[in-house]
């Protein structure tokens, strides 16, 4: 399933969000650097995350210029 904030231990948006100890462990882990989708914030916008801080935004979730979406594995 899409990632949700709360998977980060985010429970809103902005700077310092997301827990920092998960956040390196995915850097470490992947070493990819860019934006990941995340869950839905209404019907036209959804939440996304820089990887390289871990900062959480929203846009319009139609946006082509974040294609990556993160998982969860369940």
């Amino acid at each position: 399933r899409i990632a949700h904030r709360s998977d980060l231990d985010c429970f809103s948006d902005g700077i310092g969000c997301v827990n920092l100890k998960l956040l390196t462990l995915f850097q470490n882990k992947t070493q990819y650097r860019g934006f990941v989708w995340l869950e839905q914030y209404n019907e036209n916008l959804a939440y996304y995350m820089d990887l390289n801080d871990g900062v959480i935004y929203h846009d319009n979730k139609f946006l082509g210029k974040y294609t990556q979406v993160l998982c969860v594995k369940e």
